[in-house]
């Protein structure tokens, strides 16, 4: 997927353009985030700044089984059984008071993208 994060960040919150203050290792790379109040979310980094963090095709990880941590399921991603909870994606999305970006493993990218939520 070739994404001009800059392009990106400018079009949808143009008042965030100036987010990025340092370079992050994080930036244009699928991620899981853990925030203080909003929970879990993985997505693409788009950008950051202190403890917040403005995430691209964001969906929230609700629940999993298949890792113990988020360490581990930044590595391999979820099970597909019914426990597991992952939203489907949002937009974007700007949490705040993150407290762990983990650059996620091709693997964990590509079950973390997918869906499970039974109605």
């Amino acid at each position: 997927m070739n994404i001009d994060l800059r392009e990106l960040l400018a079009a949808i919150a143009p008042q965030q353009s100036q987010l990025v203050t340092a370079p992050s290792p994080t930036i244009g790379k699928f991620c899981i985030v853990r925030c203080r109040d909003a929970g879990v979310h993985c997505g693409v980094v788009v950008a950051v700044d202190g403890t917040g963090v403005v995430l691209h095709h964001a969906r929230r990880i609700w629940r999993w089984r298949g890792a113990n941590t988020l360490s581990e399921l930044s590595l391999r991603g979820a099970s597909l059984t019914e426990h597991t909870r992952i939203a489907e994606p949002v937009a974007v999305i700007h949490l705040l008071e993150c407290c762990e970006v983990i650059v996620c493993e091709p693997a964990a990218v590509s079950n973390l993208e997918k869906s499970r939520w039974l109605a």
